[in-house]
């Protein structure tokens, strides 16, 4: 899981839309990186898996697809979830310069 957050531009690729995916902890040791607009939850798992993040974990455990907008990573818990519909519509944009002015101070 350190791994990924130590790669943050091939997460945040994914929410480019946006500039960031939101990736927080949920429980003891899950990770969570969601996101609205951008590229689906196989494109995330196909860049992760192309990066060596699931190298130690036996292919037919690397991922498990929960839906259609979520699944599992690794053998450690990483949630990917994938919001069907935009909480920001037209917004989108200032909301994200808002929060990295507030990254910067």
């Amino acid at each position: 899981m350190s791994r990924i957050l130590r790669c943050p531009d091939l997460v945040n690729r994914t929410a480019e839309p946006h500039g960031f995916a939101n990736c927080y902890t949920h429980h003891a040791g899950d990770l969570v990186i969601q996101w609205c607009c951008g590229d689906t939850v196989e494109a995330l798992c196909a860049v992760l898996l192309a990066h060596d993040f699931a190298d130690a974990v036996p292919r037919e455990n690397a991922i498990e697809l929960i839906s259609r907008h979520s699944a599992h990573f690794g053998n450690h818990t990483v949630i990917l979830n994938r919001h069907g519909a935009c909480s920001y519509g037209h917004n989108a944009k200032d909301v994200v310069e808002s929060i990295r002015k507030g990254y910067g101070s």
